[in-house]
C-alpha cells in the first residue's frame, strides 16, 4: 500500500512516508546503517515509480489477410504480477519490420483485464510482424517495457516479393563472467550466447587460448546456444575465442578483459539452499562487504557479508528468495555496486487442467470442453481470469508460444530475446536446470539501474495514468509565435448518443488534459475557446499512441512451396467467410451504459418539446416551456441567467450552453435555431465543476438527428475524426441445431473454433465452453490461459481431432 502513497496522496509529507518503510525494513533485515538506507531508497524508487506490466494473449499467431486477430490483456503491478486497477486503457498496435504501425486500437481496461481485436485487412502485405501493447503510464518507461509478440500475416491474394526477407547469414558469440567482472588470479564460472542473424541459438564449441597459443578451457553449448564454463584468468594476458560450428571454425571472438583487482560473485543452489559466495583480491582489505537480494524490486534479503582472507559466503534458505527473477547485488565497502547477477525461482502455477468430452468428432458437431483449477486456496472469494481460444493446428499454425507465465516471471524482466521462453516451465530435469542457469547468466535485469536508485531523485513522469478512461493530450498555442499560451480556457466535445464534454484551463506550457471515458468508437471530437472572434489560437491534439520502438529483431518470413496446400485452405476459408458471412463477422456489441445521461449526469429538468404546443421560435420555447431560466435581449442580442437552486438566486453570468454536448458560446445563436429540430431541452440548475471549469449551470439541448439542428460550427473551432475506445466484436460460431437448418446450406471453412477471453472460475474451480466444429477437418488446440486475483499464473492445452 505504500507504494501508492506518494502518487494518489501527495498531501502526506516524505517526512512521514519514509520512517514507515524504514520500519518495514528494519523489522526484517535490521543491520548496518547503509543497509538500512539502501532498502528504505529501493523501496522509495519503487513506491516513485509504480511499474506496470501488460501481457496479451492472441487466439494465434499466424493470420491470413482478411481475417480477424482477437486479443485479451491483463495489467499487472509490475513487483507482484497481481492484477492491477491503475490503468483503465490500454493500447494495442500491429507494427511492421519498419517499427511503423499498420492497426491501432485502444482498448478499456476493467480491473486490470481487458479485450479487442484487430481485422486484418486485406491490403496489408504478407511479412513478419509484432503485436505490442502499454498503457499511457508505461510510456514514461520506455518502450523496451511494452509487451510484443510476433505475428506472422500472409496475403494470399498478391505477392509481395518485398517481403520475403533474406538475411544475409550472420553469427555472434558473447561472453559473460558471473558477477560481472573476471577478476586475476580468481576462477570464475563464464556464460555464453550464440546466435544467428535472426537472434536464434546455434550449437558451437570452441577453446578459449591466451597470447601464448595456450588452450586454457574448453566450451560446449547445450540448449538455444547457451551454455557456461569455469577458469581462471590472469590480468596483463589477452585471451581469444576460437568459436567452430559443426565442426568448421568460423570466428575468432573477442574475450572480457581481466581486472588487475576487484570481486568475484558465485551463486551456487541445491533443492534447499542458495550459497552466495565472493572473493577480494585486495590485499590486507578486511571491510565487509553490503549483499542485498530483490525480486522485482521487493527486498529479500539484505546483510553484511564479512571477508576473511578475501572470502566470504552465506547460505540462505532457498524459500527466501521471491518467485522469478531475483537480483543478487554486491556492495563494497565504499557503498558502490561490484557484482550483480540473476537467480530464478520457479513460482507457483495456476494449476489448469482442460479436456474436451471426447477425443475425436466429426464436422459440424457440438463440442464441449471443461476447464479445472486444481488449485487449493482457503480463500474461497478469490476468482480467476481466463481466456480460450481454439484453432486447428498446421504447418502454419504450431502449438508452440509464449504464455502468461513465462511471460510475467521471465521475458518481462530481463534484457533481450528470449527463445522459447515457455521452454523453462514446461521442462524439468537437469536439462532444464541448466539451462536456466545459462539464461541468467548471460542476459541482464533491466527494471532500474543502481544509480538511478542510490542518488534517490525524484522522477519526472511526462504521462498521467489513466485511473478513470481515456485522457485525450492536446496543446493551445499562438498561431504566429508558436509560443504555448497560459490560462486558456478551452471544450473538447465528443457529440454522440451520450455526449461528453471535458473543460480544461491550460498550463503554462500551453498543454491541456481532457478525460473523455466514455468515448467510444470513431467519433468527431471539436475543441474550441470560449473567444469566437479570435483566430490567433492554434490547438493540437497529441497522439496517443506511443511514437517510440525498442527496435527488438523480427523474425525471418520465409514462405516455401510445402505449405501451399495449407495456404489454398485458409484463402478459400476466409474468402468464403467475408463473402457469406460478412454481416455476422463485423457485428459489435453496442455499448452499455448505466444510464442514458450526458456528462453531467441526471439533469435537474428535462423538457421534451413534444410534449408540448409546438411555438414558431426558440425564444417563445425558453419563455415558455423552460422554467428555472430567464432569457435577456438587448437588441438583437440574447443572453441566459440561470437559477441557481441551492440559494434560490439567479446567477450573475451566463451557464454552460451545450448544443448535442458541443459548447455554443453566444445565446443568440441558440434563438436563431428551428424549434422544429430541438428534440429536448435539459437544465442543471447549480453549479458545475467541469474538470478545472466551473459552471454556472447548464443549458442543454438535443437535436432529432444529432446533427447540431444545422448549425454551422465555430470556424475556429478544431474539428477531428479521433477513435476512441473499441468497441467490441462479437465472435461469430454458428449453432448446428435443429432450429437452424438454414447453415446446412453453407460451407464453413473456419480455422478457430472458438474465442472466449471472459471466463471467471470461482469458488467452484470449474468452467465450461461449447462450440461446434466445422468442415475443416484436422487436428485442432485449446488454449486456457489466465491469472487469479492474488497473481498466480497458469496455461494449459487440449487437443482433439475433428474427422
Amino acid at each position: 500500500m505504500h507504494r501508492l502513497l506518494r502518487i494518489f496522496f501527495p498531501f502526506i509529507h516524505k517526512k512521514f512516508i519514509t520512517p514507515i518503510l524504514l520500519l518495514i525494513c528494519l523489522g526484517t533485515f535490521a543491520q548496518d546503517p547503509f543497509i538500512n538506507t539502501l532498502t528504505t531508497d529501493l523501496n522509495n524508487h519503487e513506491a516513485k515509480e509504480l511499474k506496470e506490466k501488460i501481457y496479451l494473449q492472441t487466439d494465434k499467431s499466424f493470420y491470413i489477410s482478411g481475417e480477424i486477430c482477437w486479443f485479451k490483456s491483463y495489467v499487472v503491478d509490475a513487483s507482484r504480477n497481481k492484477p492491477f486497477n491503475l490503468s483503465k486503457v490500454g493500447y494495442v498496435e500491429l507494427i511492421n519490420r519498419d517499427q511503423k504501425p499498420v492497426l491501432q486500437g485502444k482498448i478499456s481496461l476493467q480491473n486490470g483485464v481487458g479485450n479487442g481485436s484487430f481485422f486484418i485487412p486485406l491490403y496489408l502485405p504478407s511479412g513478419s510482424y509484432k503485436i505490442r501493447a502499454y498503457t499511457s503510464w508505461m510510456k514514461n518507461f520506455g518502450p523496451e517495457y511494452f509487451f510484443e509478440k510476433n505475428i506472422t500475416v500472409v496475403n494470399t491474394m498478391k505477392r509481395d516479393r518485398d517481403s520475403l526477407v533474406q538475411k544475409t547469414p550472420g553469427f555472434d558469440i558473447q561472453f559473460f563472467p558471473e558477477g560481472g567482472n573476471l577478476v586475476d588470479g580468481a576462477s570464475s564460472v563464464i556464460g555464453f550466447k550464440a546466435v544467428d542473424e535472426n537472434g536464434k541459438g546455434v550449437n558451437v564449441e570452441g577453446d578459449i587460448v591466451d597470447q601464448d597459443k595456450k588452450t586454457v578451457a574448453h566450451f560446449q553449448s547445450q540448449q538455444f546456444g547457451m551454455g557456461r564454463f569455469e577458469m581462471m584468468a590472469t590480468a596483463g594476458k589477452e585471451y581469444k575465442a576460437y568459436v567452430r560450428i559443426a565442426g568448421n571454425q568460423l570466428n575468432v571472438a573477442n574475450f572480457p578483459a581481466v581486472s588487475a583487482k576487484g570481486y568475484t560473485l558465485k551463486v551456487t543452489s541445491d533443492q534447499n539452499n542458495l550459497t552466495i559466495s565472493t572473493t577480494s583480491n585486495y590485499e590486507g582489505d578486511y571491510r565487509p562487504l553490503y549483499l542485498l537480494i530483490h525480486t522485482r524490486g521487493l527486498v529479500k534479503y539484505a546483510n553484511t557479508l564479512p571477508l576473511n582472507h578475501g572470502k566470504g559466503s552465506v547460505t540462505i534458505p532457498l524459500t527466501t528468495m521471491g518467485e522469478g527473477i531475483s537480483s543478487i547485488t554486491l556492495f563494497a565497502a565504499n557503498q558502490q555496486p561490484v557484482c550483480e547477477r540473476l537467480f530464478f525461482r520457479m513460482p507457483g502455477n495456476l494449476d489448469l487442467a482442460a479436456q474436451s468430452e471426447m477425443e475425436e468428432y466429426t464436422t459440424r458437431k457440438k463440442v464441449t470442453a471443461t476447464i479445472h483449477i486444481n488449485n487449493k486456496s482457503s480463500d474461497t472469494s478469490i476468482t480467476s481470469s481466463l481466456a480460450v481460444s481454439v484453432y486447428r493446428i498446421d504447418s502454419l499454425q504450431t502449438d508452440e508460444s509464449p504464455d502468461i507465465r513465462s511471460y510475467l516471471y521471465l521475458s518481462s524482466d530481463i534484457k533481450g530475446n528470449i527463445e522459447h521462453p515457455e521452454f523453462y516451465f514446461t521442462h524439468t530435469g537437469d536439462q532444464a536446470t541448466a539451462a536456466i542457469e545459462n539464461l541468467m547468466l548471460t542476459q541482464g535485469w533491466r527494471r532500474f539501474k543502481w544509480d538511478d536508485v542510490l542518488q534517490a531523485k525524484d522522477p519526472t513522469f511526462e504521462y498521467i495514468p489513466e485511473w478513470t478512461g481515456h485522457v485525450i493530450n492536446a496543446k493551445i498555442s499562438d498561431r504566429i509565435s508558436g509560443f504555448p499560451l497560459e490560462n486558456q480556457t478551452v471544450y473538447l466535445a465528443g457529440p454522440g448518443i451520450k455526449s461528453q464534454l471535458a473543460g480544461c484551463i491550460s498550463n503554462k506550457k500551453g498543454q491541456l488534459l481532457f478525460d473523455l471515458p466514455h468515448l467510444l468508437g470513431s467519433n468527431l471530437i471539436v475543441l474550441q475557446t470560449e473567444n469566437r472572434t479570435d483566430s490567433s489560437y492554434k490547438l493540437d491534439v497529441a497522439n496517443p499512441f506511443s511514437e517510440k520502438y525498442a527496435g527488438s529483431n523480427f523474425p525471418a518470413f520465409k514462405m516455401n512451396a510445402t505449405l501451399k496446400e495449407d495456404l489454398q485452405f485458409y484463402n478459400v476459408g476466409t474468402q468464403v467467410q467475408n463473402v457469406y458471412l460478412l454481416n455476422n463477422l463485423i457485428k459489435l456489441k453496442a455499448p452499455k451504459y448505466s444510464d442514458s445521461t450526458s456528462f453531467y449526469g441526471e439533469p435537474d429538468k428535462k423538457f421534451f418539446l413534444d410534449d408540448y404546443t409546438r411555438f414558431g421560435t426558440m425564444e417563445e420555447v425558453v419563455r415558455e416551456y423552460v422554467t428555472g431560466v430567464s432569457v435577456h435581449r438587448a437588441r438583437e442580442h440574447y443572453t441566459f441567467r440561470m437559477m441557481n437552486d441551492p440559494q434560490k438566486i439567479y446567477f450573475d453570468q451566463d451557464p454552460l450552453v451545450v448544443l448535442d454536448g458541443v459548447p455554443i458560446f453566444d445565446a443568440t445563436e441558440v434563438m436563431h435555431l428551428d424549434p422544429m429540430r430541438i428534440k429536448k431541452i435539459e437544465i442543471v440548475n447549480r453549479k458545475y465543476f467541469l474538470g478545472s471549469i466551473v459552471a454556472n449551470g447548464i443549458f442543454a439541448l438535443y437535436s432529432y438527428n444529432n446533427d447540431m439542428a444545422g448549425l454551422q460550427m465555430n470556424s475556429h473551432a478544431l474539428i477531428l475524426e479521433y477513435e476512441g475506445l473499441q468497441l467490441q466484436r462479437e465472435f461469430y460460431s454458428p449453432k448446428y441445431d435443429v432450429t437452424q437448418k438454414d447453415f446446412k446450406r453453407l460451407p464453413d471453412f473456419r480455422n478457430v473454433l472458438a474465442w472466449e477471453p471472459n471466463i471467471i472460475v470461482g469458488k467452484s474451480g470449474e468452467a465450461q465452453i461449447s462450440f461446434y466444429s466445422s468442415d475443416r477437418k484436422g487436428k485442432y488446440i485449446g488454449v486456457v490461459e489466465g491469472l487469479s486475483q492474488n497473481g498466480v499464473a497458469g496455461s494449459t492445452k487440449f487437443f482433439f481431432e475433428v474427422h
